[in-house]
């Protein structure tokens, strides 16, 4: 199962909650349509966050912002 996860709730509200459960992120972002993605770690973490987050996930595809790599950075 996939360790990101997309919620409907704003991105502070999931990193609070991730880090009161001591589940570790790899990755967060807010969504352009409303709502974060988050991507757990491990997928044990993942899981909490499922449990935690039951009802407020986002079923299906999202819409995600584009990559924008920095002019300069390898």
């Amino acid at each position: 199962m996939s360790r990101a996860i997309n919620l409907s709730i704003e991105l502070p509200a999931a990193l609070a909650m991730a880090e009161k459960e001591g589940v570790p992120l790899s990755a967060s972002e807010q969504l352009p349509g409303g709502g974060c993605q988050v991507v757990a770690r491990t997928s044990d973490g993942a899981d909490t966050l499922r449990r935690k987050f039951k009802g407020k996930m986002i079923e299906g595809k999202v819409a995600r912002y584009a990559f924008a790599r920095l002019r300069g950075w390898a």
